[in-house]
């Protein structure tokens, strides 16, 4: 049976739900079970099943934030599917439009600017360059180049570099920056040029007032702060501590500097150690799964997340030069107003907001293109380079 991807990406998103449930009822999670469950569920519908209530039902804030995380994942595969679309769309109605050019040469220069103001207004990324004809191309010894001259990039943004020409394969040309960077074009092995150098950030800690309500979104409401939608907002929650999930309930634990943690039952252990040199780690007994190797990481990343299986009793200890916390999330923006997203169980929050304002100028850019067979003057339909949105990588 063939599937659609919306519907590849939501089997996933089901089978890992399925094998979180059957884990958490003590029952071991086999293929045959999971794809028996899978089966029941109609994948062409949404994630989100949406259910009328009455004005005199009682309000179900546990109900309300589980729709609100079905909402999310919805969204977030079809913004995963777009992303990957943004690029390849542009060449599949080129490829379309090549195989037809002689009787729909029209048609495709259609296409061909209908793309090009597509992927300018695409909030995915933005096309930098953009040339169908007017190149300025130099020969020798079976070698041309192509100056297009100084473009400016986003630091740590990914590029695609298209080129489209007749008779040329993609393996003979090369995108050159400077003299410096080299990069094939985007659909020859799916390459992309990263833009050197650091996204400018700032940070911010927050701590919640004693008297605050526990509700589903907390305000981070800093002194003299205004987000930008533009930026881009991860927040850490609970310092000092971390978090242990068995099917859909999250507890946190206190983690107090040389004094070990016993956990009971079956679960998984989540924290976050930032700007940390080592973690060491001593366990009671062995972890079923940890996503590290050996009981300690000696170069840590600037952001260490550290996930801990866990089965039955088991007492853990750590130790780090590092700031701990809990959880990680992408902060939301409404009216203005920056929030952490869920209803968790902590006060204390670090935030890190990205900056897209760093650029680089590239002012030697051109195409090289090798191994051609004689001096004769290509024939070029496009050049494109679409830088997509650096703060998407973060």
């Amino acid at each position: 049976m063939s599937y659609y991807l919306d519907q590849i990406n939501k089997i996933n998103y089901y089978k890992q739900k399925i094998i979180e449930e059957l884990s958490s009822s003590g029952i071991f999670p086999n293929n045959i079970l999971i794809q028996n469950k899978i089966d029941d569920i109609d994948t062409k519908l949404a994630i989100f099943q949406y259910i009328s209530v009455s004005e005199t039902d009682v309000f179900d804030v546990d109900k309300f934030n589980e729709d609100l995380l079905r909402i999310y994942n919805d969204l977030l595969i079809l913004y995963s599917l777009t992303y990957k679309m943004s690029v390849n769309e542009y060449e599949n109605i080129k490829s379309y439009a090549e195989t037809h050019l002689l009787e729909l040469e029209d048609l495709a220069r259609m296409y061909e600017y209908k793309t090009k103001e597509e992927l300018d207004s695409t909030s995915l990324g933005n096309t930098v360059f953009f040339q169908s004809n007017g190149f300025n191309i130099t020969y020798n010894n079976g070698i041309a180049i192509i100056d297009l001259g100084k473009i400016t990039l986003h630091n740590a943004s990914k590029v695609a570099c298209i080129f489209k020409a007749e008779n040329v394969s993609s393996k003979q040309v090369v995108f050159n920056f400077d003299d410096k960077y080299n990069c094939s074009p985007y659909d020859y092995n799916k390459d992309f040029f990263i833009v050197p150098g650091d996204i400018d950030k700032n940070t911010y800690s927050y701590t919640l007032p004693e008297n605050c309500n526990k509700v589903s979104l907390y305000e981070m409401s800093l002194e003299n702060f205004v987000p930008d939608k533009n930026n881009k907002y991860i927040i850490y929650g609970g310092k000092n501590c971390i978090s242990s999930i068995l099917g859909n309930n999250k507890t946190f634990y206190k983690k107090t500097i040389d004094i070990g943690l016993t956990l009971t039952g079956a679960g998984k252990i989540v924290f976050y150690v930032l700007n940390s040199s080592y973690i060491e780690f001593d366990f009671s007994t062995k972890p079923i799964s940890t996503n590290f190797n050996n009981n300690c990481i000696d170069n840590p990343e600037k952001e260490q997340k550290i996930v801990i299986e866990y089965y039955d009793s088991f007492s853990f200890n750590f130790f780090t030069d590092g700031v701990i916390y809990a959880t990680k999330e992408n902060g939301i923006i409404t009216d203005n107003k920056l929030y952490y997203p869920n209803a968790d169980d902590i006060n204390s929050f670090y935030i890190l907001e990205y900056l897209n304002t760093k650029t680089t100028d590239y002012n030697n850019v051109k195409v090289i293109i090798s191994d051609l067979l004689d001096d004769n003057l290509l024939t070029i339909n496009t050049i494109a380079l679409k830088e997509l949105n650096v703060l998407d990588e973060v």
